[in-house]
Formats: C-alpha cells, structure tokens, sequence
C-alpha cells in the first residue's frame, strides 16, 4: 500500500509529488526573490523549509557573495553577520530582525 510505495521512494532517492512541489516552491521562491532588490528572506526559508535548506541555499550563494556579487544583509540593508562558509554554528539572525540574501548592483 501507501507504506510500501514510500518505503520505495525513500530506498530509491526518488522525491514525491509534494516533495518535488515544495522543491519547486524554492525554487521559483529563490529565483523571482533574488531578482528583486528585496532579495530571498532566508528566515523565510528557514520557517519554511528548514535550518537545513536555508544552510544549502546560503552555500549555493557562496561564490556569489565571494565574488562581491551577492550579500547578505539585514532588513535595513546592514551587512549581515551571516556565515557563507563552514561556519554554521555561530548565530545567524541580526538584532535588527530578518536576514535577507540578495544580488548586488553591478554598478
């Protein structure tokens, strides 16, 4: 029944429907989001998705925010104190409220 197929989806890497739809979700989120000067919400991807997904999406940003392409600021636009690289243990949320990914001016 509905056990064994997931059980099958689990053994085999294949995603379910509402897996690959929320995956999706992201997806589309990140792309429209990071093409705004609001930028991506990554305390919205963490309530959403998870400490886990917000971790990859930042280390997805890496060589942007390397290459002076990307930052990650707070809401008012403060440099963040967001870690992009192996440091993930240290604290990631601002005093200022939510931490934003976003593109920079190519200016």
């Amino acid at each position: 029944g509905d056990e064994e197929s997931s059980t099958v989806a689990l053994t085999t890497g294949e995603t379910t429907s509402e897996e690959e739809e929320e995956q999706d979700l992201l997806t589309d989120w990140i792309m429209k989001r990071l093409r705004t000067s609001d930028g991506l919400d990554l305390d919205w991807v963490e309530e959403r998705f998870g400490t886990d997904v917000r971790n990859t999406v930042v280390q997805g940003a890496a060589l942007g925010l390397e290459l002076d392409m990307a930052e990650i600021v707070d809401e008012k636009g403060n440099i963040s104190g967001e870690p992009h690289d192996d440091d993930r243990h240290s604290s990631t949320t601002t005093s200022t409220g939510r931490t934003i990914l976003r593109l920079k001016d190519p200016n």
